[in-house]
């Protein structure tokens, strides 16, 4: 090689040599800055629809339009995947909820929550194989959510896989002492391995802290009973219940919250009236009337919530357009016709309505002895007294009731 071409190429090697070491300089005035990433750009998902929409009850196609509204704002956030997903799964359309859970779990693959709703649905659709094995790929990325462990015991229970069942409700025993969600299950697990003295071991503890337990209550009667103690077994029996509840958790309590439609809401704003959220209960009927105008459940329900808000007069009124669409066959509609008619002091309707209510329920003893003020008001004292004792006979556990009748017996005759 010639001495020129020799002289180039040393002349550019140090040439790039300089330039490295100019670039790498460190001369204090600016920080050294990383190179700069293209942020990734999502793949484009196509976001599932209802395949009839038009078969839909209203309130799940209102929710299902919302959350598909929010999540084309931000296609690339897995929570609004997985929330169109929970509203899709909670209702009943689970092809489209497994579509979106899926989508969620591409786009963040390590985040446990989209895998634990993928197989809450496999469970929901039956498939216990494929929820097993999502599950454990949910304890797999997070290994101290405590859900997972119990939900695979109560699985492996169900399928008899005792063995399994025992190490996993252990576990979750273990990890979260005092959660009386694994102790049923391990009494479960001992009841059917005929340990009886474990049952009651791990269930006492759990029904002195949540003593409103059904199952709970179920499993330690039938534990007494077979170690010989009746008596316990017989005061354990009162609300005891051998249906497994649906417990829930943090995670699938979203699934649950996105369960929509009328019968739901009927639910939910019957528990709030029982509860005393009149005006929550009467919000919740008046957006449902947007629906359904004319449905007399919905009406009837209102017409309890206002008579609860004191309101006798539209009470009536919205009582009575629901018996326009035909009488339900409800005694609590009547029931509360029958007080919203002895407020308003007409009795001879009061009669009638609540004559009805005793027609369908013959023991509701808040109806005998309401009847038996409205017959005493009408003048018909021997009815009112007989109505007074039944009344009476029927309220045998309520001793504050019975406190009231005898009060009212000794009472000086009503006037006609």
């Amino acid at each position: 090689m010639k001495p020129a071409v020799h002289l180039a190429l040393a002349a550019t090697f140090l040439g790039l040599i300089a330039l490295t070491l100019w670039l790498a300089r460190d001369d204090g005035d600016e920080p050294d800055q990383p190179p700069a990433i293209a942020p990734p750009i999502p793949r484009e998902y196509a976001i599932p629809a209802p395949r009839n929409p038009a078969a839909l009850d209203p309130l799940v196609k209102r929710l299902i339009e919302q959350r598909t509204a929010a999540l084309r704002e931000h296609e690339a956030d897995p929570s609004r995947w997985a929330a169109l997903g929970n509203a899709y799964h909670a209702n009943g359309l689970s092809e489209e909820a497994a579509t979106c859970y899926a989508i969620a779990a591409e786009i963040e693959p390590s985040n446990p929550r989209w895998t634990y709703l993928r197989s809450i649905l496999h469970a929901d659709r039956g498939d216990f194989d494929a929820a097993i094995a999502e599950m454990n790929r949910v304890i797999a990325l997070d290994s101290a959510f405590v859900p997972a462990y119990w939900r695979l015991g109560f699985w492996h229970l169900d399928r008899d896989e005792l063995d399994q069942a025992e190490t996993m409700l252990s576990l979750a025993s273990r990890l979260e002492e005092g959660n009386a969600i694994p102790l049923v299950g391990l009494a479960m697990l001992a009841m059917r391995r005929g340990q009886t003295s474990d049952v009651i071991v791990w269930l006492e503890p759990v029904i002195a802290d949540w003593p409103d337990t059904p199952i709970a209550r179920h499993l330690l009667a039938e534990a007494y009973e077979q170690s010989g103690r009746a008596e316990e077994a017989a005061a354990m029996r009162l609300g005891a219940g051998d249906q497994m509840p649906r417990w829930h958790d943090e995670w699938e309590y979203e699934i649950e919250q996105s369960r929509t439609g009328r019968e739901r809401l009927l639910e939910g704003a019957r528990r709030d009236l029982d509860s005393g959220r009149v005006d929550r209960a009467v919000a919740s009927i008046e957006d449902a009337q947007s629906f359904w105008p004319d449905d007399p459940a919905l009406l009837a329900l209102l017409g309890e919530s206002l008579l609860a808000l004191g309101d006798a007069t539209t009470a009536r009124q919205t009582l009575r357009e629901a018996l326009d669409h035909g009488d339900p066959g409800d005694a609590r509609l009547f029931l509360a016709l029958g007080r919203a008619e002895m407020e308003l002091e007409h009795w001879s309707d009061a009669d009638v309505a609540l004559q009805r209510t005793l027609s369908l329920e013959p023991d509701n003893g808040s109806a005998w002895l309401l009847l038996s003020e409205a017959l005493a008001r009408l003048g018909r004292l021997d009815e009112a007294t007989n109505a007074l004792n039944e009344a009476k006979r029927r309220a045998a556990d309520n001793p504050a009731m019975i406190e009231l009748l005898e009060t009212l017996l000794h009472a000086p005759d009503a006037e006609p």
